[in-house]
């Protein structure tokens, strides 16, 4: 299958957009609850398009130990010179920093033990820490035998429209639900659970999928779609949905797929588009860049009104992505 899907190109540029305003509503008053729809449904959409394009194009081609060296290179590459440069301006503008906040960052484990480098002004850097364990357990999943036909039975589409097949993912659906309840209650991340598995399951599945979703009609694609997000949006805004972390982790993961679904389904309406593109290709290094200008002790939205504001982070963001971009190439070329 031709790994070029013009609509994710799209929607990835939607995806990093929509992240950039959900991060500046947070600096407006009274816009915080439709902050969090935003961030939370669209960080989803990129774990997800993340998982599909990695499944269409690498299992077949690398073995598990190539995969996961090359996922790990081409991550670095980008990420640690970011790292270097912001833990360097840090030390000049004479922020306390620790020595373990740098290298649980470095370790990728910054999430999981809970600790930032710069208080919120870093703390998008959790993406770094769960996209990694994303591609870390894609390869220990497969890795063996026993474990592949245990993620096969588990994970797999079965398109039998059986009894067995609905308990069967009942049962997945309700045990992720627990597992979810349970990381909260051992003050874990409870999303990481389900992150993790539904990246697994689209990764195993990526073909199977969209073979699924053009089989669907574009006014059933379209109905579930308004559906979910109006429920999604409407949690937020009037009955404060970010309290109810399992629930607003099912809500905002449902609502990042009907995302998917409608943009693949409508895959024939997107041509291709330098401009798209450009801020597809450097959606990744947009997320690093633009989140310290937002929030924080270094955000620009203190010194301007807000259209000036948004009009300088994103100039800024855009520029330092390109040569964030152009670094993290550079080096990736040197390594691969």
């Amino acid at each position: 299958m031709n790994n070029r899907i013009e609509s994710f190109n799209y929607l990835r540029m939607l995806a990093i957009l929509f992240i950039v305003t959900g991060h500046i509503c947070h600096t407006i008053t009274n816009a915080h609850n439709i902050a969090w729809y935003f961030g939370y449904t669209f960080v989803y959409v990129f774990f997800l398009l993340s998982a599909l394009l990695l499944g269409l194009k690498y299992k077949p081609l690398l073995s598990w130990k190539g995969f996961m060296r090359k996922r790990f290179i081409r991550i670095c590459c980008v990420y640690y010179p970011f790292l270097v440069i912001s833990i360097a301006i840090l030390l000049i503008s004479k922020q306390n920093i620790s020595f373990s906040s740098i290298a649980f960052h470095f370790t990728y484990t910054n999430y999981f033990l809970q600790s930032n480098i710069c208080g919120v002004s870093f703390g998008h850097l959790w993406f770094m820490s769960m996209i990694m364990m994303c591609y870390f357990f894609t390869y220990i999943t497969f890795h063996t035998e026993y474990s592949t036909r245990t993620a096969r039975y588990l994970l797999n589409i079965n398109t039998e429209n059986t009894n067995v097949n609905k308990i069967k993912w009942g049962g997945v659906i309700l045990l992720i639900t627990l597992l979810m309840f349970l990381t909260s209650a051992l003050h874990l991340p409870g999303r990481l659970i389900l992150i993790i598995i539904s990246f697994i399951f689209f990764y195993l599945n990526a073909e199977s999928i969209l073979k699924h979703v053009k089989k669907l009609s574009r006014h059933n694609v379209l109905i579930g779609f308004i559906i979910i997000n109006i429920i999604t949006i409407t949690g937020f805004i009037y009955y404060n949905l970010d309290s109810y972390k399992v629930l607003r982790d099912w809500l905002t993961f449902l609502s990042a797929i009907t995302w998917i679904l409608l943009f693949y389904k409508n895959d024939s309406i997107f041509k291709k588009n330098r401009t798209i593109d450009f801020i597809s290709n450097i959606s990744f290094e947009i997320y690093l860049i633009h989140h310290p200008l937002i929030l924080g002790k270094f955000s620009l939205m203190q010194f301007f009104n807000i259209p000036i504001a948004i009009t300088v982070i994103l100039i800024i963001t855009i520029i330092l992505s390109y040569f964030l971009s152009k670094i993290g190439n550079f080096i990736y070329n040197k390594l691969k």
